[in-house]
């Protein structure tokens, strides 16, 4: 067990409960058995990959918490070195990503990044072990690390999912806290609630469009590897409506403008200001407005990176930002916003799933 007494507490009401569950767990465990055999090519393909490019063994096991804080054994293509677990203990792999190419094997991020890895978990909700829609499994070893965060052990109340509204509706980078929010809000919901139905048929959907976009990513990849060219540039631009910039200069008055587009790195500014901008750090705020009046604002510190040129009567200039503040949790608060917000980085963008409870 890995949750405190008064948590196992809490939970032995919702075990009593737990016979009512029986014929969503018996749908689910059919249909992860149908699409087990429906999924098979593609499972022989992927083990030969894997067998191919990095050896055996081709599947990992890892323990993970599940219900009631109760523990199981994960299944999934192996896209990590055997001793990456080692090496990250609490840590995610996004939170290294400078040793990425060293704990990924060849042809392991291809498999990441279209999900094929986390198939043979069909396995799992056949077994019961988990659900199609819950709270995504974590390592003990995470549970530890983030059992301080108010209302975490939450997740525990439902079975963990091979989906997750977290997983779904953050970005990667988003701070544990952050999807601890969005986890809890289907702690408390049945599988028969046609809020889970739609998001079932939802996160599939967009799943087999992240896997397309993917493959169509690696096909331009090899054409231009074959032909010679540039390809795709690695950080898309992001068009922009009512987003503005403010900055702080060391010298002179404040800088205003707006921001058309931006990617993970950079930002175009136009402001009909002309004036230089230093290639050293300034403080900025980049906001962003929303529907029914609402704004969001991110503090990052930038630099300009090119001459400034005249775009009509107005004058662009091309700044390098990245996120920070005086305080880490700021630092994450303002990385957050500028993903969720600014480069739409979540595989779904959140409306209304439980606004109506």
């Amino acid at each position: 067990m890995l949750v405190d007494a008064a948590t196992t507490q809490q939970l032995s009401a919702f075990r009593r409960r737990s016979l009512t569950s029986l014929p969503a767990d018996l749908i689910q465990s059919a249909l992860a058995l149908s699409l087990l055999v429906v999924c098979l090519p593609l499972f022989l393909g992927a083990s030969l990959f894997i067998l191919w490019r990095a050896g055996r063994p081709i599947f990992y096991r890892g323990l993970r918490v599940g219900l009631n804080g109760q523990t199981f054994n994960i299944l999934k293509f192996r896209t990590l070195h055997e001793k990456a677990q080692i090496e990250l203990g609490p840590r995610l792999l996004s939170q290294v990503d400078e040793k990425e190419k060293e704990l990924v094997i060849p042809g392991g991020r291809f498999l990441r990044e279209t999900r094929l890895d986390e198939f043979p978990q069909f396995l799992n909700v056949f077994l019961g072990h988990m659900s199609f829609i819950g709270p995504r499994p974590e390592r003990p070893e995470v549970v530890a690390e983030n059992c301080h965060i108010p209302g975490y052990n939450e997740r525990f109340k439902v079975k963990p999912g091979l989906i997750g509204f977290s997983q779904l509706f953050t970005p990667h980078s988003t701070e544990k806290r952050y999807r601890t929010l969005v986890d809890n809000q289907i702690a408390g919901r049945r599988a028969g609630s046609l809020h889970l139905h739609l998001l079932i048929i939802t996160a599939f959907h967009l799943l087999l469009t992240t896997t397309m976009r993917t493959c169509f990513g690696v096909l331009d990849a090899v054409r231009c590897k074959l032909r010679g060219c540039a390809g795709r540039r690695q950080n898309h631009r992001h068009q922009l409506r009512n987003a503005s910039i403010r900055a702080l200069l060391p010298a002179g008055p404040a800088f205003v403008g707006r921001v058309p587009n931006i990617n993970a790195r950079h930002l175009l500014a136009v402001s009909p200001m002309k004036m230089e901008l230093p290639a050293r750090p300034f403080p900025l705020v980049l906001t962003l407005g929303l529907r029914h009046g609402r704004v969001r604002k991110a503090s990052f510190e930038g630099r300009a990176i090119l001459p400034t040129r005249a775009m009509g009567s107005e004058h662009g200039y091309v700044i390098e930002i990245r996120p920070v503040c005086s305080r880490k949790t700021m630092t994450n608060k303002s990385r957050y916003v500028l993903d969720q917000y600014f480069l739409r980085r979540s595989v779904a963008w959140l409306r209304f799933w439980w606004a109506n409870g």
